[in-house]
Formats: C-alpha cells, structure tokens, sequence
C-alpha cells in the first residue's frame, strides 16, 4: 500500500493459506510472520523472493502462534503464544506466552525477554523501552509495568511519541473463571502516559 492505502503491488506468496500476521520493512526487505507455519519468512522488497527464513517448529501446524514483529538496529523481537508449541492446549496451557529476540542478520535467538505471559501481541520498542499487549490480561505493559488495563483483548499499538494507540478487539474466546467480565467492544483506545488519562474511539463490527 501507499501513503493514501491504495494497492501499488501485489503478489501471491504461497498456494495455501499461511495464516500471516505480522509484517515490518527494514532497509529493502519483508519481515513477515506466517503463523500456521511457525515461521518467520524475510522477503526481499523488489523480486519478494525469499532470503532466509527462521522455523520454530515443525511447519506443517500452528504450534506456536507467532503473531507479531519488531525490527530493530541488532535484534528482531517476536511475540508468540506458546514458546513450547502448546497452542493446541491453550486453554490449559495459557501462560506460555512469549517475547523472544533474534539476531536481525543470523535469526539466531538471542534472548527470551519474556516469558509465561498470558496471550502476548503487539511486541514493540520506543526509546529503547520494550512495550506489548498481554491480551488476556486486558492490558499494556511496558517493561515490567502494567501500563494501562481495559476491560477487553487488547490488541495492536502505536506511537505518535506522545500518545499510545491502542487496539481493542471484540472478544471471541472463553472467558476464563478468574475474569469476572470482558467488554465486547471494538475499538482504538488513545492513552496519555503523562496524565494517565484514556479515551476509546469505537469501531462498529456489526456490519
């Protein structure tokens, strides 16, 4: 897409449906997460031809349900599901959820930055901080800090360098006994670290 989201380039990557989620562009090539896979596939920006790949597991299941990436200077960040390929177990085994950084030349794992998180997306870096969506938690962390907590699966965030984006989802899973209520609402949460105050603009799903 371009800058007024119009489609400029098209291409059809596989013959099946690889379930991507994740995508970020680094100097000339595609960081794309293709989750029924447990891949993590690097494309270059002119022929979309592939120049490494990173598999966590055995291709031919979602395993680990990678669902989000961050490109950095040195390090590649992943936020997965499961670490240990559970995600057929998720529900019993829901707090396997990782963050795992990568070296950005080899894809060779570097760190687990975090670990035993429940349903973690969203994994992003700013000023050197880490940030992500623990998304059965309902919040945002930053660091070891819960940043801001909402009643629904949050999902998605951006950065303007003042205010945070945040994304809501509706909500399409059990609800786990612990949880007393979730929100059903869709929608874009606008936070404002310095004076802790949030708004939501909601977004219509019924139609």
């Amino acid at each position: 897409l371009d800058e007024k989201f119009a489609v400029y380039k098209e291409k059809k990557l596989h013959d099946r449906d690889f379930d991507l989620h994740g995508i970020a562009y680094d100097d000339g090539r595609f960081f794309i997460i293709e989750t029924a896979t447990n891949t993590l596939t690097v494309y270059d920006e002119h022929s979309m031809e592939i120049e490494k790949q990173l598999n966590l597991s055995k291709p031919d299941e979602d395993l680990n349900h990678i669902n989000d990436i961050f490109v950095g200077e040195e390090s590649i960040y992943l936020s997965m599901l499961s670490m240990k390929g559970l995600t057929k177990n998720l529900w019993t085994d829901r707090q396997d959820g990782a963050i795992v950084e990568f070296d950005k030349k080899t894809l060779e794992p570097k760190n687990i930055i975090k670990q035993n998180l429940n349903f973690p997306h969203s994994v992003k870096v700013y000023n050197e901080e880490l940030y992500y969506c623990e998304s059965l938690n309902f919040n945002v962390v930053k660091k070891d800090e819960e940043l801001v907590s909402y009643g629904g699966f949050t999902r998605g965030i951006e950065s303007d360098g003042r205010l945070l984006y945040i994304g809501q989802s509706t909500f399409r899973n059990a609800i786990a006994h612990t949880v007393k209520s979730v929100s059903m609402d869709a929608g874009i949460h606008i936070f404002d670290p310095m004076h802790r105050t949030t708004r939501m603009i909601k977004l219509d799903t019924d139609n």
